[in-house]
């Protein structure tokens, strides 16, 4: 069976707060998440690394030019 994680365990994973990956979900550029029937976000373990992923194929922008 899948693992799934709570929001406080992904943001510990990711390094950052609660609130910073909520918006993030509702603004669509977050991990994929589904809602528990309590209205919770919860996340597979599996899109969480494959969303870990997708950051590292990103450039950074080179302030240089």
């Amino acid at each position: 069976m899948e693992r799934l994680l709570k929001i406080s365990e992904v943001s510990r994973i990711l390094g950052c707060h609660r609130v910073t990956l909520k918006r993030w979900i509702r603004g669509g550029k977050g991990p994929k998440a589904t809602m528990s029937p309590g209205g919770r976000y919860m996340f597979r373990e599996a899109d969480i690394i494959d969303w870990q992923g997708s950051l590292r194929s990103i450039r950074p922008l080179n302030p240089n030019g």
